[in-house]
């Protein structure tokens, strides 16, 4: 019973995917009861071991209790679908961090390199199928920053239908500055600001492991602005108890050093994207929400939709395409952890403490906001596809 796998990876108000492994091939079903009696029912129409059940046409804000059977067992679980949106969307977008597109020929701990640029793929051809104004990436674009991989990751994100933002992590980046030349030639600047109806976009550098003199500036102009900030970078601006293994650095070096800025920052609604551990984890630090996002190579192996309404931020968890794969990450990185003695590769720490560190509302009242100068770029939704201007 051990080995098998069973659980619900992703989920909103309406929907859930629900992830199975029994290590043998047969048909499996889940059966949901929702607290009135209502029941409904789910059944895989291949005899596979491996794989999904979408459960759709859910009650929203609604706590159902599920079975899933197979034929040589049973478990049960329970499913909490989140609060139905207020309102039409707002916009929306998905973030994608640390792809580690590699040219290798071997995976490793867990991590698949030999599959990453048919991963990246796979998530680009995902977002270009949901609703998103835009793309954010917060860093570890490459996994050695070498030429052939900057090439093929620029090559495979220039298919998506809508723009998006990259910011450098610590694989990216030598500390000589000498890929500092790729990143621009591939994509542009390290730092970014963008700016859309609910709130302003801040790509902050910390590739080298703290905040650029740069990016320190652009952060204090922008607290000035009073709009909600959506920070991505890729080291942690804050110290989060439930990343704690493994011996990398997490936070950047000169938090201390930059004190000031970041307590003014948790006093501002903000949401901040941080990639580089890679474990699932929302963090609270008064009004800033810290977020570590997984990513697409390794176990969970996915990215985030990112939905936005008058009461909130959905945040749904999109998984790879193939759940083997997955499967397959979940089994190295275990064997990974037991082979080095390298607990951060387990499984149970890398999906993060619940599926809430995975799927969530951030809730926060929006209303459409003036904009706020004419030196930030503007994202807008065009006829056939999303585009950037400048505000006037």
């Amino acid at each position: 019973m051990s080995k098998i796998f069973a659980k619900i990876i992703s989920l909103d108000w309406e929907q859930a995917v629900f992830a199975y492994d029994i290590r043998q091939a047969g048909f499996v079903s889940v059966e949901l009861t929702a607290p009135d009696g209502a029941v409904k029912n789910y059944q895989s129409t291949e005899a596979i071991g491996t794989g999904r059940l979408k459960l759709e046409k859910l009650k929203a804000n609604c706590n159902y209790s599920g079975k899933f059977v197979w034929d040589k067992g049973e478990i049960e679980f329970h499913l909490e679908t989140l609060p139905e949106p207020e309102g039409k969307m707002l916009g929306a977008f998905s973030v994608i961090a640390d792809p580690h597109l590699s040219c290798g020929t071997e995976n490793r701990k867990g991590r698949f390199f030999v599959e990453s640029a048919m991963l990246l793929q796979d998530v680009v051809e995902q977002c270009n199928h949901l609703h998103n104004d835009f793309v954010l990436l917060p860093g570890d674009i490459t996994n050695k920053g070498a030429d052939a991989e900057y090439a093929k990751a620029h090559s495979i994100l220039s298919q998506l239908q809508i723009p998006y933002f990259a910011v450098a992590g610590n694989h990216d980046i030598d500390f000589k500055g000498e890929k500092k030349v790729l990143w621009r030639s591939h994509f542009g600047k390290f730092e970014h600001v963008m700016e859309n109806k609910y709130a302003l976009f801040l790509g902050l550098d910390t590739s080298r492991g703290e905040l650029t003199p740069s990016s320190i500036e652009m952060l204090g102009k922008a607290l000035l602005k009073k709009k909600m900030l959506f920070i991505f970078t890729h080291y942690q601006l804050f110290d989060n108890v439930d990343i704690n293994r493994g011996s990398n650095q997490k936070n950047i070096r000169n938090a201390t050093a930059c004190k000031g800025l970041l307590d003014r920052l948790t006093k501002t609604p903000s949401i901040i994207y941080v990639g580089h551990q890679n474990v699932p984890s929302v963090m609270t630090c008064n009004k800033a929400v810290q977020i570590n996002m997984p990513q697409p190579v390794q176990y969970p192996c996915g990215f985030t939709y990112v939905r936005c309404y008058a009461n909130g931020f959905y945040h749904t968890f999109m998984p790879i395409n193939s759940e083997v794969m997955r499967q397959y990450s979940l089994h190295a990185s275990n064997q990974a952890a037991e082979f080095y003695n390298e607990l951060q590769w387990e499984s149970s720490y890398r999906e993060g403490k619940s599926i809430k560190q995975l799927n969530y509302i951030i809730k926060e009242k929006h209303h459409v906001q003036q904009f706020t100068g004419n030196q930030y770029d503007r994202v807008r939704r065009g006829n056939c596809r999303r585009e950037l201007t400048t505000v006037s």
